[in-house]
């Protein structure tokens, strides 16, 4: 895997954050009960792995999937190919895989959020919940990240300096 710095995976995000809610809300009106029935099925799924650590390949898949019935309904194709460039697989694995307990649940929250914004036909909600998806999916992230580099320092962040 192509390693991403930082910065990289930040500007991809927020790059995600402006073009993905808007392909949700142009995928929304065109999505049909088989799909909702897809996104809860996978849903479902994610939520069964969540609570095993080792399981985070599967759930990056189920990610990908979930983001990619929103990708496929979209009636502007340019719009969604631009979103599918920025959900590079290996990149959302990588971290994916980091998240919290915490985050991940969040993640699966906003999934569940979703699909209610979908079955009930509201584009303009589910493009809401997507921005917060991705910008909590960055967050999580930088949290990672923090913690990575307390272990690699072994100085807990936010520790004062000693006095004296």
């Amino acid at each position: 895997m192509r390693e991403h710095s930082f910065s990289d995976i930040e500007q991809i995000y927020r790059a995600r954050a402006r073009v993905e809610p808007a392909v949700v809300a142009d995928a929304v009106p065109r999505l049909e009960r088989g799909h909702l029935e897809q996104l809860k099925i996978i849903s479902a799924r994610m939520h069964t792995l969540a609570h095993d650590p080792s399981r985070r390949a599967e759930l990056s898949r189920l990610n990908n999937a979930f983001h990619r019935i929103f990708l496929d309904a979209a009636g502007n194709r340019a719009l969604a190919a631009s979103a599918r460039h920025l959900v590079t697989p290996l990149l959302v694995a990588h971290v994916f895989a980091a998240y919290s307990s915490e985050a991940l649940a969040r993640s699966l929250m906003h999934h569940d959020e979703l699909i209610l914004a979908a079955e009930a036909g509201d584009a303009e909600w589910a493009e809401a919940i997507m921005t917060a998806h991705i910008l909590s999916g960055l967050q999580g992230h930088r949290a990672a990240r923090a913690a990575a580099e307390e272990e690699r320092s072994g100085d807990p962040a936010g520790t004062p300096p000693a006095l004296g």
